[in-house]
């Protein structure tokens, strides 16, 4: 039974019952996601030494050529698509003392007869530094005792955790556990953490900037400045619907208003007395005239000076035909009763009021403008 990939945390294979080392074929194939990938980097520590070291310390082997292991020097690098190798496994060799293997050679550090107390290195020649290569089998005797190895387990520990550099994905909720969360920076895009001073506290706070909000559109919603009429002075874009104004201070519609261009009142309207040419004037400013609840009361009727206007005043049902004249002039003729009709009269100190006809019952009254 083999494995595709040497595992760099798992303790080592040894058998203390038995005495030896358990090791484990770490065999590759041409399929995604077999054998081992490396590249050949300087060693730290070494001196213009050029390697790696495979994920499993290796074990030799005096039964198997090169120890078992096959090396391939690899020409283009694809996870998902296997491997395209240089040619023939490399060539394992011993160099002596003070030299490094040739091209197209790798050595193992092996030179420990205990096994694991050898580094397993794999060694190339200078040359052949940042390339790639696929080691096809080995004989794996556990997790190296390596930083490199040490790295790999602290990652594999750490992935459920955590990462201070933010290296590592959250892949479930945070529970802060009722602490809270302190220090955070000002969110600057979707999806990022807001913190306390970026947000409008629900029991009243002073924004710092604009608020850029859509148009309300049901009741409950803000409404945007575009959407108001300005106390500073606007121009509405379409009819504002308020219902009738009823005290002081009140915005009043149109229903409640005189038109300009002609309307009639349905109630009294209270002004004050005129005072001055162009004011209205009060029906208490009108001096009444002589007035008479029968009869026509035909005849002259001196005013006192200046410009004077006669208005009738009456209300009753007459009967026949009938005329009224003021100075001579016919002012109203006919067999209808009037009410609230008002007649000129001519300029002068005096009118001739006058009737005839059989007017019947008619009861009247006039007043006189000044």
């Amino acid at each position: 039974m083999s494995i595709p990939i040497g595992l760099k945390d798992v303790d080592v294979r040894y058998d203390f019952l038995d005495g030896a080392f358990a090791p484990q074929e770490i065999l590759g194939s041409n399929g995604v996601g077999n054998a081992e990938f490396h590249q050949a980097l300087a060693i730290a520590g070494m001196n213009n030494k050029f390697g790696f070291s495979p994920n499993e310390m290796p074990q030799r082997r005096t039964d198997l050529t090169d120890s078992g292991i096959i090396v391939y020097q690899v020409t283009s690098l694809n996870a998902l698509t296997g491997f395209s190798a240089a040619g023939d496994p490399l060539v394992q060799v011993r160099p002596v003392i003070g030299a490094s293997p040739n091209t197209g050679e790798y050595a193992v550090d092996f030179n420990n007869t205990t096994d694991f107390l050898n580094t397993g290195r794999f060694v190339f020649n200078q040359s052949d530094v940042n390339k790639y290569y696929r080691i096809h089998r080995y004989y794996g005797l556990g997790s190296l005792n390596s930083v490199k190895n040490t790295f790999f387990i602290e990652l594999s520990a750490l992935a459920t955790k955590l990462s201070l550099n933010g290296s590592l994905a959250m892949t479930g909720s945070l529970n802060f556990g009722s602490q809270k969360g302190v220090n955070l920076a000002n969110g600057t895009a979707a999806g990022d953490a807001v913190n306390l001073s970026q947000t409008v506290q629900k029991t009243g706070d002073t924004m710092s900037g604009n608020l850029t909000i859509p148009n309300g559109t049901t009741s409950g919603h803000a409404v945007n400045l575009g959407q108001t009429v300005q106390k500073t002075g606007d121009t509405m874009s379409g009819n504002l619907t308020i219902p009738n104004g009823t005290t002081s201070g009140h915005a009043v519609n149109l229903g409640q208003t005189v038109q300009k261009t002609g309307d009639t009142m349905s109630g009294n309207l209270t002004i004050p007395n005129g005072t001055a040419a162009g004011h209205a004037v009060n029906l208490g400013q009108i001096p009444l005239g002589n007035s008479a609840t029968s009869g026509i009361n035909a005849g002259t009727h001196s005013l006192s000076g200046g410009t004077h206007y006669l208005v009738l005043v009456g209300a009753g049902s007459p009967s026949g035909v009938f005329t009224i004249s003021i100075n001579g002039n016919v002012v109203m003729r006919g067999a209808a009763g009037f009410n609230g009709t008002g007649f000129l009269v001519a300029t002068g100190a005096s009118f001739t009021l006058a009737s005839t006809g059989a007017p019947g019952t008619l009861s009247w009254s006039w007043i006189v403008i000044k």
